[in-house]
């Protein structure tokens, strides 16, 4: 063995010639090992033994993971900074070496190294997931590092990285300049950032890549930030709104990583109108996951929370809780929301609740170990929503609320819930003390929503107000390959003109006691368009009333003569037939609907 170099490892098994000429000495050797590599050629000349200075030119091959353990073990390698110590590799490479060594000086040592990289394989818990196939030359000067156009993969996607000095001065006695291009895989993307499994990205884009590292002499370590830019087109993002982009959409996007030290790095991002803030540390697993940071739609700055997990706040143009829910949901594999996610208080220009649109809402989110819940705020909601985290979907989903009033949020030429499943569709609990649907006025409401094998079933449904009550029960069940919704409902009203106004229909009839019983049946799910696939049928019984819009003619002259009037026409009474409309006794009808 022969030690050339004070901490280096020492050449082994080599096989060459020495020549002492003078004071000096010159050495020839054509084989040998260095701390696993294969030494192929070294030339190494001390030209004056007195002042020994160490001049070496050597060539070598082998994996490049040994390389790295033999620099980081070099008197070179602590200086490389912590994320350097970090680095791990393997694959082949051929490697070039030249030392000039002052042994009394080390101060003014000298190390050039070349590597010849050949499909070769880095991991650095940084990156979270290794960088493969790399080819190209790199060269490292003391502190200083040179690469033109190397070239590999990073999820599974080329890309090609320049590598240059960078302007040193002041607190920065070194630095490298890192510029690149490549592409984005949008079917890693998620679990790679770390995102719940329900999230999905497909497709492609491009992106471009600014970095520096800096060796900064106050605290002695290397400080790395990077910066990625992309429009993201040709990236399809499934993902709760506003986050969702379609994959021709341009959404213009950058992120700014830097990477300290103590093992955290610090992630800005914009994209479109968001921007987020994060912060990553490193877990037991030894990975980068993150611990806290916070996203907004405004123009607010983003500055971290305190607590854990990932804060949503400001303006929010739209929200659905049913997107959401899919994230918490999860497929057992991964991430849940509820891993990540921290308080969420936003206020949404449109909200979208189980199929209905909500505007002017103030949300605030808030995770718990079993359940997200939901408090609403605003002209049309107030109340809170609870929503399990358990994959059992007969765990109710549970809407409470103190005013609740609801628009379809269908859009026009949209499509409805006749190819839905039910039974992919979670139970409800519901509660609202005062319910508005589409304009209509029900009062006080009462529901539970069972999940079923073949779907769901209502299994109780109550409304009461001031003018009448609603009571039914039924299901929406697959039969077969089909699917079938079933009602049966019963309503009462001892004011039927005011209940026909509080259900937005006109009160052409007056009535002191209204009673409607129907069963009721149809193809598909519960939407709009159910009225014209309906079957079924109602009874409908009415006393004591009038008919409002009746024009006079035989409808009043059978008025006139009805015996049962008798006792009212021996008092004088011919209101019935003077006043607007034809009055009645009792109304008794059955309707067969097909």
């Amino acid at each position: 063995p022969s030690d050339y170099c004070p901490g280096c490892a020492p050449l082994a098994d080599a096989s060459g010639t020495v020549t002492f000429r003078n004071a000096g000495l010159t050495a020839q050797v054509d084989s040998g090992v260095v701390g696993g590599l294969e030494v192929t050629r070294v030339e190494a000349t001390i030209a004056d033994l007195k002042e020994p200075v160490i001049d070496v030119d050597a060539a070598a091959a082998g994996d490049v993971g040994a390389a790295l353990t033999l620099l980081k073990q070099s008197p070179l390698g602590p200086t490389l900074g912590s994320q350097f110590m970090q680095l791990a590799g393997h694959g082949p490479a051929g490697y070039g070496l030249r030392l000039h060594l002052p042994t009394r000086d080390p101060r003014s040592r000298d190390y050039r190294v070349r590597v010849n990289l050949r499909e070769v394989t880095f991991a650095l818990p940084a990156l979270r997931e290794p960088v493969q196939r790399v080819s190209g030359e790199f060269v490292l000067h003391n502190l200083e590092a040179s690469a033109n156009s190397l070239e590999g993969s990073f999820l599974d996607v080329p890309f090609v990285l320049d590598v240059e000095p960078g302007p040193i001065g002041g607190p920065v006695s070194a630095a490298v300049v890192l510029s690149g291009h490549g592409r984005i895989s949008g079917a890693r993307l998620p679990a790679y950032i770390g995102l719940p499994n329900a999230v999905r990205m497909s497709g492609t884009a491009d992106w471009n890549l600014e970095g520096r590292l800096e060796r900064r002499a106050a605290a002695g370590n290397w400080w790395t930030g990077i910066d990625v830019s992309s429009d993201l087109r040709g990236l399809e993002i499934a993902a709760p709104r506003p986050f969702a982009k379609a994959a021709s959409d341009p959404r213009p996007t950058r992120v700014s990583m830097a990477f300290e030290r103590d093992g955290r790095s610090d992630v800005q991002l914009s994209s479109g109108a968001a921007r987020a803030r994060m912060e990553f540390a490193r877990g037991e697993s030894g990975r980068l996951d993150l611990e806290r940071g916070i996203a907004r739609f405004d123009s607010e700055p983003a500055i971290l929370p305190a607590r854990r997990g990932m804060a949503i706040a400001g303006e929010w143009p739209e929200f659905d809780l049913g997107e959401w829910f899919a994230l918490g949901a999860g497929s057992g594999r991964g991430r849940r929301l509820s891993d990540w996610l921290g308080p969420v208080d936003v206020h949404l220009d449109q909200a979208r609740v189980l199929g209905f649109k909500l505007h002017d809402v103030t949300a605030h989110l808030q995770p718990q170990p079993a359940a997200l819940q939901v408090s609403l705020g605003g002209p049309m909601a107030e109340g809170q929503v609870t929503i399990p985290l358990e994959s059992d979907r007969g765990v109710p989903i549970r809407i409470d609320m103190r005013r609740l009033q609801l628009q379809s949020a269908r859009r026009p030429g949209g499509g409805t819930t006749r190819d839905t499943d039910p039974r992919t569709l979670s139970a409800l609990s519901v509660q609202a003390d005062d319910l508005i649907w589409q304009g209509r006025r029900f009062g006080r409401v009462r529901a539970e929503i069972a999940a079923d094998p073949l779907g769901l079933r209502l299994a109780s449904l109550e409304t009461s107000s001031p003018d009448f009550t609603l009571s039914g029960s039924g299901g929406w069940l697959v039969e077969g390959a089909t699917a079938h919704t079933r009602l049966d409902l019963h309503f009462a009203s001892q004011d039927l003109a005011a209940a026909s106004r509080a259900l937005g229909y006109r009160d052409n009839v007056e009535a002191e006691a209204a009673r409607i019983d129907a069963r009721l049946n149809w193809l598909g799910g519960p939407s709009e368009d159910a009225l014209s696939r309906m079957d079924g049928t109602l009874l409908l019984e009415l006393d004591n009333g009038q008919l409002r819009n009746v024009k006079p003619g035989a409808g009043r002259i059978l008025g006139l003569m009805s015996v049962g009037d008798l006792p009212r026409r021996l008092s004088l009474d011919f209101s019935d037939v003077t006043d607007e409309g034809l009055a009645f006794n009792t109304v008794r009808c059955d309707f067969a609907i097909r």
